[in-house]
């Protein structure tokens, strides 16, 4: 092990922009004790402001493997033809509205640039 003291050690994730995005994914490590956990908690959502969320050790963000999940959906809708491509995109972006009008902390992400250039390859795709 490269710490004596691996009760310390977790993993920030920070959104970009940093300064905009409020969320801040808090991931422990194997031997992270819940005194490490608690003080980086605090400073996340009182020092810097913003929201925590707690995940496990593994690959990749909480929020893109859900935005993967989205964005296939929507490209196995238009490659299927269950709704053309136009149509995807416009309910993507009414959803997309109501996700900022009604927001909650895990939805404060902005997935917007990668949704409309996922969408826009499905049209592309699906025309």
């Amino acid at each position: 092990m490269a710490t004596t003291r691996a009760d310390r050690v977790l993993e920030l994730r920070f959104f970009t922009p940093v300064p905009v995005m409020p969320l801040v994914e808090i991931v422990n490590a194997l031997h992270t004790g819940s005194a490490a956990v608690t003080g980086v908690e605090g400073f996340v959502t009182s020092s810097l402001g913003k929201s925590a969320m707690h995940s496990r050790d593994r690959a990749g963000f909480v929020v893109n493997a859900l935005l993967v999940l989205y964005l296939l959906a929507g490209i196995r809708m238009g490659e299927s033809g269950f709704a053309r491509g136009t149509d995807i995109d416009t309910v993507a972006a009414i959803a997309h509205s109501l996700c900022e009008k009604f927001k909650g902390p895990a939805l404060r992400v902005d997935a917007s640039r990668y949704c409309w250039s996922v969408s826009s390859a499905v049209r592309r795709s699906t025309q």
